[in-house]
């Protein structure tokens, strides 16, 4: 239900340039409860992000401006959604600062707002 926290653990690979080794590489990420850790699969270098609070509202059209330090990833993933229960391509974003999962078919939104550290390998 909106307004309502909800937890999913959501893991996944994106291919994406390593902020570490600078290959372009497969990228796991790890979205839970806690924390969202992004490993590179070449070099085993993580971004781990400590999660403040997770919260589920309505859709969230825009966010606030920030300057990023590494880019902003833009990617769907098929999941069921906690809200209707049927599948759906949800769209996924991460960055530095939050992360958010939108439901295309309800707009149930999940935001992820955390700090940000990194370790290289």
């Amino acid at each position: 239900m909106p307004g309502k926290a909800w937890s999913i653990d959501w893991i996944f690979e994106k291919k994406a340039v390593c902020f570490n080794c600078g290959a372009e590489a497969a990228q796991k990420i790890e979205m839970l409860p806690v924390k969202t850790t992004v490993t590179c699969m070449n070099c085993g270098a993580e971004r781990v992000y400590n999660i403040h609070g997770t919260y589920v509202a309505t859709p969230i059209h825009s966010l606030p401006a920030h300057k990023h330090k590494y880019d902003i990833w833009r990617f769907d993933k098929d999941a069921v959604c906690p809200n209707h229960g049927a599948i759906a391509r949800h769209a996924v974003t991460v960055d530095e600062y939050v992360s958010t999962i939108v439901c295309p078919v309800c707009h149930f939104t999940h935001l992820y707002d955390f700090a940000f550290f990194s370790r290289s390998k």
